[in-house]
């Protein structure tokens, strides 16, 4: 993982995106080499070995109701991109044999921010016996760390490395943290093949033993499914319109309290989407 990788260039499109600033879209990014933990807030030296704050029995990780375990996959065919599920993957393998299975990349870092939060959660409850409190150094960081390093202030960059070394003694959450926006880094690499190489390397990096359990899981995770990862270099497809349409779905149905008629709530789908094209649709009469 190489220093600097989230900065590193502009996105697949060529311009600056949710995965990096704008740059010269002339100028090809570097791949990421290999045993170098990306210094985005001047972390450890590569190959210094990390010590992990013992895991209490009765103050174990937190698991965020309704997450999806980080050892599932993701399985999408012909263009398509899903969450991660490893059902899909294996119901695209068998039924599609012939498709291209693509992780959409919003679900794969969203895979790295649940581990970000596991060693943080960690790592707090281990050095102060409890969950997170509003003054509590660790606590402090949540937002932060999700959040992308080109859209953190110089003033926000100071804020997270001096709570980072007030609450992360030993330096797990940096590396987690490092671990994320190297993974991000990848999506700027214009060529698949060389994609593929630094997430492999990223994948062999993580399942070190020095590392922490958490993102060794990652690691096995992103070697599983490296494939299907390098694949988005392919098509560069996302899921992102289904699940928005999914979510705007979702949302008139919460607004409504619930719908008897199914004509009625499709009705209202329709009109709060614009202009639906009512011709395609012979069993609904808008009045």
């Amino acid at each position: 993982m190489g220093p600097g990788a989230a900065r590193r260039g502009p996105g697949p499109s060529g311009r600056g995106d949710r995965f990096g600033p704008r740059r010269d879209p002339d100028v090809p990014p570097r791949p990421v080499p290999r045993k170098a933990l990306g210094h985005h807030l001047g972390g450890r030296p590569p190959g210094q070995a990390a010590r992990h704050s013992p895991r209490p029995q009765r103050l174990g990780r937190e698991t965020p109701a309704g997450r999806t375990p980080p050892e599932a996959g993701e399985g999408v065919s012909a263009g398509r991109s899903r969450g991660l599920s490893g059902p899909y993957r294996k119901t695209a393998r068998e039924a599609l044999p012939q498709a291209t299975q693509v992780a959409d990349p919003f679900h794969v870092v969203k895979l790295a921010n649940s581990t970000i939060d596991d060693v943080r959660r960690r790592v707090h409850n281990h050095t102060t016996g409890g969950r997170g409190a509003k003054g509590d150094h660790l606590y402090r960081t949540r937002r932060l760390l999700l959040k992308a390093a080109e859209r953190i202030s110089d003033r926000g960059r100071t804020k997270l490395r001096g709570l980072l070394a007030a609450g992360d003694p030993r330096g797990e959450v940096r590396d987690a943290w490092h671990a994320k926006e190297t993974l991000r880094g990848i999506y700027r690499i214009p060529d698949r093949d060389l994609a593929r190489e630094a997430l492999d390397e990223l994948s062999r990096d993580l399942r070190d033993e020095t590392f922490s359990a958490e993102l060794n899981k990652l690691g096995r995770t992103l070697h599983a499914w490296r494939t299907q990862i390098a694949n988005w270099h392919l098509c560069q497809v996302t899921n992102g319109p289904t699940e928005a349409a999914n979510n705007h779905a979702k949302l008139i149905k919460r607004v409504s309290f619930g719908t008897a008629n199914l004509d009625h709530y499709r009705t209202r789908v329709l009109l709060y989407a614009g202009k639906p094209n009512w011709t395609l649709l012979d069993n609904l009469t808008p009045r």
